[in-house]
């Protein structure tokens, strides 16, 4: 685990979530045919968070981007998209998203009917992007 991922772990608990890195999310057959990626190996999570207060899950994607440019959010979408797979692809994002909550409903490790929300850790931003529609975004 790398030193930015491993900052965002400590900092969630102080904020009432327990923490599991790189989470492996088990697509169904069915649901890897629906995405496109029916040889899809299982999808993984860099960090899940759960806050049993409000059954809240939160499925975080970290990029430090700190040896790079940064992140580049530009013309209302992330540069490369195929970087940001989870948060350019609706379809993808949905079954990964629902999939993510009912396999942790299923193995108790929140209530029923959790509320999955996908988030971007950044360690750097570009200054190139666009703030405000990074910002709106989330």
């Amino acid at each position: 685990m790398g030193a930015f991922k491993s900052l965002i772990v400590l900092l969630l608990p102080r904020e009432g979530y327990w923490t599991q890195t790189s989470y492996k999310v088990e697509l169904t057959k069915a649901e890897k045919r629906t995405i496109g990626r029916p040889s899809s190996p299982r999808w993984e999570i860099d960090l899940v968070a759960y806050k049993g207060v409000g059954n809240d899950v939160l499925a975080i994607e970290c990029k430090s981007n700190l040896d790079s440019s940064g992140v580049r959010f530009e013309g209302g979408a992330f540069q490369p998209p195929e970087r940001y797979k989870l948060f350019t692809g609706p379809k993808l994002r949905i079954v990964v998203l629902n999939r993510l909550g009912k396999q942790l409903e299923d193995s108790e490790a929140c209530d029923r009917n959790p509320t999955v929300r996908l988030c971007l850790a950044v360690g750097k931003v570009a200054p190139s992007s666009d703030r405000a529609g990074l910002d709106a975004l989330f």
